[in-house]
């Protein structure tokens, strides 16, 4: 996501990354790795649990998790130590003014992300049709 968050800044939302990781953690996240966009932080996975996010002592030890290993590291992600819980799983979400989830994908395994393009299009589709409800 970090490769489009000016794409998804200029269909008109913002792109938020929750770690599950203390506030001392998200600071020094940070620290080491300044992101394009804001990062906050979820110890308690209060979020993570209202949004049913996967928690899973097996996520990383499924095949597919080291072939998503091998296609972050060719797309340039270098990584770093492991903090917060490292068994709770993510998601991406596009969630508008309102409180309505327009797209949910829930990881099944660590490293499991949806195609951007995905998500790119749904939030375009959102957008496209806020712009015809208010000229319409």
């Amino acid at each position: 996501m970090r490769a489009v968050g000016d794409e998804i800044e200029r269909l008109g939302a913002k792109l938020v990354l929750i770690g599950n990781g203390t506030p001392e953690q998200g600071t020094e996240f940070e620290g080491r790795d300044p992101l394009p966009f804001r990062l906050l932080v979820d110890p308690d996975l209060v979020g993570y649990q209202a949004l049913e996010l996967k928690r899973s002592l097996l996520a990383g030890f499924r095949p597919r998790t080291l072939l998503h290993l091998v296609n972050a590291l060719r797309a340039g992600y270098r990584g770093g130590r492991l903090e917060g819980d490292a068994y709770q799983l993510g998601g991406v979400f596009l969630i508008v003014p309102g409180g309505d989830v327009r797209y949910a994908r829930v990881s099944r395994e660590l490293g499991d992300e949806p195609p951007v393009e995905d998500v790119l299009e749904s939030l375009a589709k959102w957008t496209t049709g806020m712009a015809t409800a208010t000229t319409g």
